[in-house]
């Protein structure tokens, strides 16, 4: 009650500027370029404005959820018509990937799995239910989305005849990555020191991930599940070293794992009589979502059992032989 009661360190607009910094970092982070990036940052921003005006006038949440997938689908519809109309090319999937991170990165599936492996399965189902819930109004709004852009006469593309384009590189993705999490840090009021150390923790991740497993063709699913389990080790060290609570460097390290192009890429297909391609999709988004949670938790043991060594006490030893 007191935690609930007492004052945010920031206000809104710092809160609503770290969703806009997770999201425009996720699209760098998806191989978007500088438009890409700028147009997933207003979105972001116009998601968490809209959603915030509607939590306070009590809107439950699944449809703000609802709303948000709309919001995400439709400006990256407009953007690529209009991009496309002077002759640049953008991927609308990645500022829609972008988007529905964003409002994934507030539930609570990969916590879920948590509870469910550490041996806590009544708060495991019901986090699980509530997350299921929130991510079909997510499914459903950007669905609808898709339908109002054909309509209102912007369709969006085809999935597979779109090129990545834009920062494309390791080393900007990377960075990309220690950038999501710390926005997301940012948003959900943590304190500047623990912003930090996040930032780091998925840093770390990204960096095994891009550096290590992607030039030796790990699969999306694996590679994601081996990077949790080192954000969930170094975020356990460096949480101990500053005294933060653990929790809060895990969710937020794991953020830029969170399968926001492959639920985009599902419900496209779906949308579009691709079934069997789209209940892939969404199955792959579980698997990563679970294997997300598996490694952070197993990073988590480590870091537990790693202790620092014993100084060295020469007298110790000296009274040890004299008793002997």
């Amino acid at each position: 009650d007191d935690l609930s009661a007492k004052p945010t360190a920031y206000g809104i607009w710092t809160e609503i500027m770290g969703w806009g910094l997770l999201g425009g970092s996720v699209a760098g982070l998806l191989g978007g370029g500088a438009l890409v990036i700028i147009t997933a940052f207003l979105t972001a921003v116009l998601i968490m404005t809209l959603n915030t005006w509607l939590d306070r006038n009590g809107l439950p949440y699944f449809f703000q959820n609802m709303f948000g997938g709309i919001i995400a689908t439709l400006p990256a519809a407009i953007i690529y018509n209009l991009a496309a109309d002077v002759g640049v090319r953008i991927s609308p999937g990645q500022v829609i990937a972008s988007g529905i991170i964003v409002l994934l990165a507030g539930l609570t599936l990969v916590q879920s799995l948590q509870d469910g492996i550490t041996g806590a399965p009544v708060t495991a189902s019901a986090r699980f239910f509530e997350a299921l819930l929130f991510t079909g109004a997510i499914v459903a709004g950007v669905g609808v989305g898709i339908q109002v852009s054909v309509l209102i006469g912007v369709p969006l593309p085809p999935l597979e005849i779109i090129p990545t384009s834009g920062f494309t590189t390791s080393t900007v993705r990377v960075v990309c990555g220690g950038l999501a999490a710390a926005g997301f840090a940012i948003a959900c009021y943590a304190e500047w020191s623990s912003v930090f150390i996040s930032g780091l923790s998925a840093l770390a991740g990204s960096a095994f991930y891009y550096f290590l497993l992607v030039p030796v063709g790990v699969g999306p699913v694996i590679g994601a599940s081996l990077s949790a389990v080192v954000i969930g080790l170094a975020g356990g060290l460096l949480a101990r070293r500053f005294l933060i609570p653990p929790l809060i460097t895990a969710i937020a390290g794991i953020t830029p794992f969170l399968p926001g192009l492959t639920v985009y890429r599902g419900m496209h297909s779906m949308m579009n009589e691709q079934t069997l391609l789209g209940f892939t999709s969404i199955v792959v988004a579980l698997a990563t979502a679970g294997g997300l949670a598996a490694g952070v938790v197993l990073g988590e043991w480590v870091a537990r059992r790693l202790r620092r060594p014993p100084p060295l006490n020469p007298y110790r030893y000296f009274r040890a032989a004299r008793r002997n």
